[in-house]
């Protein structure tokens, strides 16, 4: 899969940060990761503390799929706005949904102290109403999440325009956000995470499982025999699914040059709309907007390079 263009901000800024063998021998270990991203890592690193032996492999360089073009916002919000997703699931799994992730952003925060390559800051985060229609809606999911214990401000035509110089109906400033660069937490992590062996260039062709695990082959005829099995290939991971689960749809990300102020904007806060799809900002620690979303519902590459000068206008 053509998971993204050619020239991603974080590789162009940060270059190749690792690189590692591909396999050439049969292995067996306790666990298997299919993929070298952002969320393998965390993954690898969570069982490599616990002290589990682990072998990810990835058929790229590490890092190098969507982690490389992501652009690192930290959010407790999901697409789906927990009014939406009370009716979906109900109330009590909505809110732990909710209320989990705004803790993950905590529990990553004191992950990334240890590695400066992961370009951690805390941000508030601004959610406008992109029309005047939908502020009734979030009226009503301000007041939700404020009564499951989340932190939020309301804020009115006049706050929106003194804090962020544009005009909208109303918002809602969530104190619980932030930042990170996932591409260089990646690398920090493998780097740094015990008892676990790396492979990139390496392509699983095959899971055949079996009564007491699971056995990979790759595309050079190597083994990999593990007790569990963790896919973890982002956007790629329904090619090791029985059945589709899901639907892609074409994203954009793109970044400014830096400027001089080191404060564009209230806080330099992440900012996002009520639209679908919608809009959105962060900058970064060296003072870029980076600006993203409007997803276009096709996968072609081609689709993508010729809509990019209109995205980006």
């Amino acid at each position: 899969m053509d998971l993204r263009t050619e020239y991603p901000f974080w590789l162009l800024d940060k270059g190749l940060l690792g690189s590692y063998p591909s396999l050439d021998h049969d292995i067996t270990t306790e666990v298997a990761i299919i993929g070298a991203g952002i969320s393998g890592a965390l993954v690898a690193w969570q069982l490599g503390q616990a002290g589990i032996r682990c072998v990810i492999v990835d058929k790229r360089h590490v890092g190098m799929g969507s982690t490389a073009a992501t652009t690192g916002l930290l959010q407790y919000e999901t697409d789906a706005p927990l009014t939406e997703l009370i009716d979906k699931v109900g109330y009590r799994q909505a809110c732990d949904s909710y209320l989990l992730c705004s803790e993950a952003i905590d529990q990553l925060e004191t992950l990334c102290k240890k590695f400066s390559l992961a370009e951690f800051a805390r941000r508030p985060s601004l959610q406008y109403a992109s029309f005047k229609k939908d502020v009734p809606c979030l009226k009503k999911e301000y007041e939700l999440r404020r009564s499951i214990g989340l932190e939020l401000d309301w804020l009115e035509k006049e706050n929106i325009a003194s804090r962020y110089g544009f005009e909208k109906a109303a918002g809602v400033l969530s104190r619980q956000g932030a930042v990170v660069n996932a591409y260089g937490l990646t690398h920090a992590l493998l780097k740094k995470c015990p008892g676990l062996a790396i492979y990139d260039r390496t392509d699983i062709t095959r899971i055949n499982y079996q009564k007491r695990g699971v056995e990979l082959l790759t595309a050079d005829d190597r083994r990999i025999r593990a007790r569990k099995l963790v896919i973890a290939c982002g956007y790629e991971s329904g090619n090791y699914l029985p059945k589709r689960i899901d639907t892609l749809y074409t994203t954009y990300a793109l970044v400014s040059e830096p400027f001089a102020e080191k404060k564009l904007w209230f806080q330099n806060s992440l900012i996002w709309e009520t639209a679908r799809p919608y809009l959105y900002f962060r900058t970064t620690l060296d003072n870029r907007i980076m600006m993203g979303g409007k997803d276009d519902d096709f996968t072609s590459p081609y689709l993508r390079e010729q809509a990019l000068p209109r995205k980006a206008k």
